[in-house]
């Protein structure tokens, strides 16, 4: 890869780079400018390609790529050229799981918009709910809660949402999840006081 990409990024026109003369199959190409952001060869590429929903590295498509890296706009692009909004990996991990694992809030108003599983379940049964909360993004949080997430799936061993984020010490999220009347699992994690109880015996 030339250094003189912006700093390892390609800027495609088709399937080659424009700056380094570069070529890949188109796929890849769309893999690539969907991380970076590179908005207009998005475009240019979506055309190009007869499944949108292909995997590329960890078996994301350009969709989940854009989520991870909260690349709205190219979310925007991608949906309205028919991306699958549920497309998962091959471990159930949808668009909506990475763009709530991260926190980024608008990637995850436009998956929503578009209709995305808001309890979509890993093979683990995480949610998006579960990423949001034990990482701490409370206004995702809110956007799912909205949504109406399943305040009370969880995982494969019993742990919901607010376990996560008081395992996490996340006091906010906890008390989000507290007033929509998600209640502690039948096998509470060992250790783990109520930071929310003990800062406000309302809740």
């Amino acid at each position: 890869m030339s250094v003189d990409c912006l700093n390892g990024k390609h800027l495609w026109s088709g399937c080659k780079c424009r700056v380094c003369g570069v070529t890949r199959d188109a796929g890849a190409a769309l893999h690539d400018a969907a991380g970076c952001g590179d908005i207009a060869s998005v475009r240019e590429l979506v055309p190009l390609i007869p499944d949108l929903n292909a995997s590329a590295g960890q078996g994301f498509g350009p969709l989940g790529i854009a989520a991870a890296l909260g690349q709205t706009e190219v979310i925007k692009v991608l949906l309205a050229a028919k991306a699958d909004v549920n497309g998962a990996n091959t471990n159930g991990l949808t668009a909506l799981h990475l763009a709530s694992f991260t926190g980024h809030v608008d990637v995850v108003k436009e998956l929503l918009k578009a209709h995305a599983n808001v309890n979509a379940a890993q093979k683990d049964g995480i949610t998006p709910l579960c990423d949001a909360a034990a990482n701490g993004h409370s206004e995702v949080v809110k956007l799912l809660l909205a949504a109406k997430a399943d305040i009370h799936a969880a995982d494969a061993d019993g742990t919901t949402a607010l376990d996560l984020a008081l395992a996490a010490g996340q006091t906010e999220v906890a008390k989000l999840l507290l007033a929509a009347n998600a209640e502690n699992t039948s096998n509470p994690m060992p250790g783990i006081q109520h930071p929310c109880i003990a800062e406000n015996d309302s809740l």
